[in-house]
């Protein structure tokens, strides 16, 4: 049996409140592209920030993962640029949420690094797809 993208799909509304629950965020949100993700950038209290909320059937280890990369490109002293994962209102990195059909949502939020969205990018040439990593 399939999903359907319109049954799992977060909306903007969604976000904000996701946002207010976890991290206590009152702000405005603007849906952004993402490959598996469900990405928002959240405008609150004067900064930004990016809302991950992931699929229904999301890795748990691999979402792990990827927040460790973050976690250690932030620790390091790196000259790499890189959005660096804030914890909930709990202390916790990856949070839980349950959408409105009950299913599970697991929740990050990054703080926000101003530029041009690779989604958006054309032509992609060699040079960007090395400073891409």
């Amino acid at each position: 049996m399939s999903t359907r993208f319109t049954d799992i799909k977060i909306l903007k509304k969604q976000a904000e409140g996701i946002a207010f629950k976890l991290y206590g965020l009152h702000g405005s949100a603007v849906s952004l592209p993402g490959e598996l993700d469900f990405n928002f950038r959240i405008d609150a209290e004067g900064k930004m920030y990016m809302l991950k909320v992931s699929r229904p059937d999301a890795n748990q280890e691999y979402l792990e993962f990827q927040q460790e990369i973050l976690q250690h490109v932030a620790k390091s002293n790196l000259e790499i640029i890189s959005p660096i994962p804030l914890p909930d209102q709990q202390g916790d990195y990856i949070s839980e949420t349950k959408d409105e059909s009950g299913r599970s949502r697991k929740v990050r939020l990054l703080t926000w690094i101003e530029g041009r969205l690779w989604a958006g990018l054309n032509p992609v040439n060699n040079r960007l797809l090395f400073s891409l990593g």
